[in-house]
């Protein structure tokens, strides 16, 4: 199964007084280090953010125009960077999730045995998505359902052309800076995959960090209420 990878981490992070996200400790290795872990699979990798975070010769940085432009715009950037050889399959992760990893491996596990193993919930909130969730062949891709019920569009495996379709209406309407992930996804027809409990929690705030184990890398400088 080929596929790229498309991790943002162009945010603010304003919740937690503008450090770097990426940089933050999540058990002896940065947040960032552990979702491209998760994503090592993939052909090729795309960091969306400030281009400090090359971390190595080969890493694809790419960053939306103007800067802080959001998750769809971030994509969007990201597809950019892959535009001239791009898999058939682009996932799409946020950089602050220190379990992807889990989350990869169900989503990658639900392509392979697709139809069975992609499953619709019950009752989707219609504010996550107005698209179809369902298990048809032709589905545009699965996206990642977690313990509470709620759609995760950034711990999801999209359809590349299906991806960029979007992205490209969005671009043509003007609307793409500050879009949010599922306004610019609620055309497709995706399905939904249970991942593990705790798979796609997020950092957001201090108190996300300390309940996942996750720390500022000067721990005992940087106070973390």
């Amino acid at each position: 199964m080929r596929f790229d990878a498309i991790i943002l981490s162009g945010g603010r992070a304003s919740r937690l007084g503008g450090v770097d996200k990426a940089a933050l400790d999540a058990g002896g290795r940065t947040l960032l280090h552990r979702v491209m872990d998760a994503a090592s699979a993939a052909r090729r990798i795309v960091i969306v953010g400030p281009p400090s975070l090359a971390l190595a010769p080969e890493t694809l940085v790419a960053r939306e125009d103007p800067a802080f432009g959001g998750p769809a715009a971030g994509v969007a950037a990201g597809l950019d960077t892959l535009a001239s050889q791009a898999a058939p399959l682009t996932l799409v992760l946020a950089c602050d999730m220190p379990g992807a990893a889990r989350a990869v491996e169900a989503l990658l596990s639900g392509l392979r045995s697709r139809p069975g193993g992609v499953s619709k919930p019950s009752a989707p909130a219609p504010d996550q998505l107005d698209g179809r969730l369902d298990d048809a062949d032709d589905a545009d891709g699965v996206i990642a359902l977690d313990e509470n019920d709620r759609l995760q569009p950034l711990a999801a495996i999209y359809a590349t052309a299906a991806l960029s379709r979007v992205v490209q209406q969005h671009r043509e309407a003007g609307d793409l800076h500050g879009l949010s992930m599922f306004s610019l996804i609620g055309s497709l027809s995706l399905g939904a995959v249970r991942v593990p409990a705790g798979s796609t929690a997020d950092v957001d705030t201090w108190r996300d960090a300390a309940r996942l184990g996750v720390r500022h890398p000067s721990a005992g400088e940087e106070e973390q209420p």
